[in-house]
This record gives structure tokens, C-alpha cells and sequence, in this order.
């Protein structure tokens, strides 16, 4: 017998806008949802909009409005991954910093008029320079109880946050145990903990802001804290290691080399990479990545890999980001590359360019705060995700079989293996024809990889060629008196995302129907927390079943369709291997070992 079976052809699915005029934003995708965190801005301070407009998208209705029709309006925008309609949203008075899309918990951050000591065991219960901004950590769980609090020892720089935070990637983030790591700045110098990798501040690029890591545990206790003597970029943690982007290595030059023996490159530059171990915070191993032309722009460390992205602005002719066999083994103009190290030693397992032969400029959107490069990629279950910058001047077609839009356009996704560097699919994306004027500014800067799909966030002042009827605001709906302040922000900007869905189909391929149908298990060994993918062929309703070395069983659980994201069994496993079944609706079963560290 013969199916159609092209395991990665993405096909636009849907597209919605956001709803009310939106500035900036960041995405997650959890438990089959696209979370969507939102700030809109108005006119430097002087609001022209009242509540009515920002709370005519409130769902449900009779849920958290805005207080005033004040500068910031913050809401969290969650829509069904399979229809693009919104199930809830709804604003919020706290800051939401941080959603850890495996625990579910949120982090939000508050400003207290006075330093009122916390009745929580945790960090900083008490404020350590009371005459600073009394910034204020809370951690809700996933039924949003408030669970404990703690001061943040941040100063002025906090005001950076609360305005602008949204477009400059996480400062929090958690691991799989729902530790949490804080990536600031503070004036305080005796933060640090012994062993850390920097237990003082040392020479910094301002003497009275010294950029941190701290490590909580799920209580809010503090377990370790290193200063980095640089700024940090990025974070990421998996698997014991801590990954960071370093920034400004070469200001003085750098008295504190951050390269380790066998390191790629020695050479300071702009950039570098460090891994720290979970545990204590210590350096595992770090190199300097590029020049003075060189930006690194996103971290991720998994299983396997450490993989970052990074823009060459060096120009034409470059081949250091790319190794042998590279996708794409020199430069044009100017590119962006990703580059894949061991997240052990360091080596730099492939590296490549992206992209066409033409310029691709590190823009973000015209007119939106905070669209810059720094969530343009996305790495899941073996796949790293890519959404181009805008791209000029380019004359060959870079689109792979079967892809969604084949007809070169300025912008373009691309799937990579995570392992090889190798390209899954290309696809061209947006409308076919762009405008010369500010009516017709289009622009995309983020992407999310999540249950079947991938997800695609940009702006647009226009309106053709973007959304799709079956999603749920097809159309912009325009605030009353919107005007922007600046010439550069004539029109009202609208965010919107794009559903690509993995079709699995167009290719053929003769399946043996009685061998068993397989799936893939991600996150292993792991804390309990896991993910799957089901290969071609599995049927719903899927039953899943886990059991413990003797044979118990410790969790069963029957999906009609839709897995979830993720496999929370924290609470049901301790350290050993465990028997991971697989059950499809045709009466195939598939079984994996897991180990439970």
C-alpha cells in the first residue's frame, strides 16, 4: 500500500491578528496552546485610547480588564493551536516576566512604595538598599496561587523592564526541576556565593551596575549567585548546564579571559559563550565567537547540542561561521548563521550560514519596539526553527520541495536537524508584493516551534495577504484618535501569527502496516518532565502508559487526539528507568526506556 508521507512540509494553517494595536510581544507555546504576552503602547504617555477600546477583547467577557487607559497595558493572549481562535485574554496590573511553559508557573514582577519586610523564606525578604526601586518577585503556579515572593536587589535599571521588557528576550527562566535563574544587574557587590564562577563584580563596563546569575530553588531560596562581569544576552538551561551570551568583552581589553583550554577561539572579541554547571554555577567551558562585526543574538542548550544564533556583518567572502559540508558555506553581504558546540567540551560541531545570496538585514519591524533578532529561532525536539530578517537583493530561489509559498519574497522560515545542520524544508512567507510606503510596512521576528507546528510573529500595517478567515481577527481592528509620536510610526502597526502545520504528506513512501508504529521520546534521561512525537501512521485515541523497573504502574492516560506538550510526573517518579508504552488506535504498540534522573 502507498501513503503520502513528506515528514516536513509545513502548510499555512491560519493567521490572526492579535486584536487591539499592540507594541511588543514574546510567545510560548503550552499544552496546546500559543501564549501569547503582550504590551501596547500609546502615545509617549499621553493615552488617546479609553479602556472601552483595549476591553472590547477581553475573553471571557466579564474577565480582567485594564484599570485606565493608562502608557502601559500588558495582557496574555492564549490561542487554540488548531483553530486560531482566542480562548482567553485578559490584562494584567503586575508585570508577567516569565511563563515556564513545563511547570506552568509565571513570574511577575511589582513595585512596592515601601520596604516592608516579606513573610516568605526566601532570597531577599527584606530589601538590601531600601532607598533603591523596591522591585518585588512573585511566583504563581499553574492554578495561579501566589506562592511565595522576594525582593529583587535591581536598581533604576528595573524602569528598563517595566517599559521596554517585552522585545528583549527572558531575564528568568527555569529548568526542568523548576529552578529559577535571574539574569539582571544590580549596584550590590557582595552578592555573590562561594565557588561561583564570580563571587565579586570585578572591573565592569559601568563600576556601579554589576550584571548576575542567580539560581532559586522552587522555593524562591537562593542556591547560588555568580556575578559575569559582562552584560548577558541570553540564557538558556537543560541537562545541568547553564548557556549565556556574553556581551562588551573587548572594552578594556578584557581582563578576565573567559576562553578555556581547547577553547575555538582564544582571540577576545565583542562576543563570547560560557556554560556554567547547574549545580554550582562554576565554568564549564567558554570561548570568544567573532569581531568587532560579529553579534550573537540567541542561546539554546539541549541534550545534545548548544546552539546559537548570530548575524556576520563582516560582508562578502566570509567563511568563519561555517564548517565543512555547511548548508550554505560562505557569506553574502552580510548573513545570519547558526552554529551547533557540545554543551560538554565545547567543540563546534557544524556551523552555517543562512539564507539567500542576498543582503539580510538585521532590521526587526519599522515601528515596533523590541523587534529585533533575538527570538528569530526556536530549537524543539531536534529541530531548530529560523524566521528570516528582511532580505534585499537576493537572485536564487532557496525554497525546498513542496514548500508553502515558492516564489522568492523578502522574508522566509527555515527547519533545520539539529544534529547535522541539514535543511528539513524552506518555505518563502507573507505577501507577494510590498509597498514603498508606510501604509505598507511589513515585518516578521518571531518564531516558536510547538505541538505539530510552528508558530510565526511579526507586524504589518497593511492588511492583504496576512491573516485568513478562520482564525480569530481576520481583520485589524483600529483604535479611535491613534496617532504615533514619531514620523517613523505613522501608521497603527498590528502584530499578528501565523500557524504552520506539519502535513506529513506529498511524498510517497510503501509503509508496512503490520510493523510497529514508532515515537519519539524527548527530554531523556530527564526530572520526570518529557515530551513525545508520534511518528506517520499512529492513530487516535493514543494511550500511553508508564511503568517503573518492577513493573508498577505509576501513570496511564488516554488522549483522543492531541498530545499534550508536555508529561509532567514529577510528583509519581524518582531517580531510575522507567517503561514508556505507547498504545495507537489501531492496536500498534511502540515501548522506550526512560530514565529518570
Amino acid at each position: 500500500m502507498v501513503f503520502s508521507n513528506a515528514q516536513h512540509t509545513y502548510h499555512l494553517e491560519w493567521t490572526s491578528f492579535l486584536g487591539p494595536q499592540v507594541s511588543t510581544w514574546q510567545a510560548r507555546f503550552s499544552h496546546n496552546e500559543l501564549r501569547i504576552r503582550t504590551h501596547y503602547l500609546d502615545d509617549m504617555g499621553q493615552s488617546t485610547q479609553n479602556t472601552a477600546y483595549y476591553n472590547q477583547f477581553v475573553i471571557p467577557t466579564g474577565g480582567t480588564g485594564v484599570n485606565n487607559s493608562s502608557y502601559d497595558n500588558y495582557s496574555i493572549i492564549k490561542f487554540d493551536h488548531a483553530t486560531g481562535n482566542v480562548n482567553d485574554a485578559q490584562y494584567n496590573s503586575d508585570i508577567e516576566v516569565y511563563y515556564a511553559p513545563q511547570t506552568r508557573n509565571t513570574y511577575r514582577i511589582r513595585f512596592a512604595t515601601s520596604a516592608s519586610p516579606l513573610p516568605y523564606n526566601t532570597w531577599l525578604p527584606q530589601h538590601p538598599n531600601p532607598s533603591l526601586n523596591l522591585a518585588i518577585l512573585s511566583k504563581y503556579n499553574a492554578q495561579n496561587q501566589l506562592e511565595w515572593e522576594t525582593y529583587l536587589p535591581e536598581d533604576n535599571g528595573m524602569v528598563f523592564l517595566n517599559r521596554r521588557g517585552l522585545g528583549e528576550g527572558d531575564r528568568f527562566t527555569e529548568d526542568e526541576d523548576g529552578n529559577l535563574y535571574i539574569l539582571y544587574s544590580t549596584t550590590n557587590a557582595t552578592l555573590g556565593t562561594p565557588n561561583a564562577w564570580y563571587s565579586t563584580p570585578g572591573i565592569t563596563p559601568s563600576q556601579n551596575l554589576h550584571p548576575y546569575i542567580a539560581k532559586l530553588n522552587p522555593q524562591g531560596q537562593l542556591q547560588w549567585l555568580t556575578y559575569t562581569r559582562k552584560s548577558v544576552k541570553d540564557i538558556s538551561v537543560h541537562n545541568n548546564k547553564v548557556g549565556i551570551i556574553l556581551h562588551y568583552l573587548h572594552y578594556l581589553p578584557d581582563p578576565d579571559n573567559i576562553s578555556t583550554p581547547g577553547a575555538l577561539q582564544e582571540d577576545p572579541s565583542d562576543y563570547g559563550i560560557v556554560v556554567l554547571d547547574e549545580n554550582n554555577g562554576q565554568q564549564v567551558w567558554g570561548t570568544y565567537y567573532g569581531d568587532n562585526r560579529t553579534t550573537l543574538h540567541r542561546i539554546f542548550v539541549t541534550q545534545n547540542s548548544v546552539v546559537v544564533l548570530g548575524y556576520d556583518g563582516t560582508g562578502y567572502g566570509n567563511t568563519y561561521f561555517a564548517t565543512p559540508n555547511a548548508v550554505k558555506p560562505v557569506s553574502a553581504y552580510r548573513d545570519y548563521f547558526i552554529s551547533n558546540f557540545s554543551p560538554n567540551s565545547g567543540h563546534r560541531n557544524w556551523s552555517t550560514y543562512m539564507g539567500t545570496n542576498g543582503n539580510e538585514f538585521p532590521t526587526g519591524v519599522a515601528g515596533l519596539y523590541g523587534s529585533k533578532t533575538k527570538e528569530r529561532m526556536d530549537v524543539r525536539n531536534n529541530k531548530i526553527a529560523y524566521v528570516s530578517d528582511y532580505v534585499a537583493n537576493a537572485t536564487n530561489n532557496i525554497a525546498t520541495a513542496n514548500a508553502h509559498l515558492s516564489t522568492p519574497r523578502p522574508y522566509y522560515f527555515t527547519i533545520l536537524d539539529e544534529g547535522t545542520g541539514s535543511v528539513l524544508t524552506t518555505s518563502y512567507l507573507g505577501p507577494a508584493v510590498f509597498g514603498t510606503g508606510d501604509q505598507d510596512k511589513f515585518g516578521v521576528h518571531h518564531c516558536v516551534l510547538g505541538q505539530n507546528g510552528l508558530y510565526i510573529l511579526g507586524g504589518s500595517s497593511g492588511q492583504a495577504g496576512i491573516t485568513t478567515s478562520n482564525a480569530a481577527y481576520p481583520t485589524v481592528v483600529p483604535p479611535p484618535n491613534y496617532h504615533f509620536y514619531s514620523t517613523r510610526f505613522k501608521p497603527p502597526y498590528a502584530g499578528f501569527v501565523m500557524k504552520y502545520t506539519n502535513i506529513d504528506a506529498l511524498s510517497t513512501k510503501e509503509i508496512n502496516m503490520n510493523k510497529e508504529v514508532d515515537f519519539q521520546l524527548y527530554n531523556n534521561p530527564n526530572y520526570g518532565v518529557f515530551s513525545l512525537e508520534l511518528s506517520e501512521g499512529m492513530k487516535f485515541p493514543i494511550q500511553i502508559s508508564v511503568h517503573d523497573a518492577s513493573g508498577k504502574l505509576v501513570h496511564n492516560a488516554s488522549f483522543s487526539k492531541d498530545l499534550p506538550e508536555f508529561f509532567d510526573l514529577r510528583e509519581k517518579t524518582t531517580e531510575g528507568m522507567y517503561w514508556v508504552t505507547v498504545k495507537g488506535g489501531d492496536g500498534k504498540t511502540s515501548v522506550k526506556t526512560m530514565m529518570r534522573k
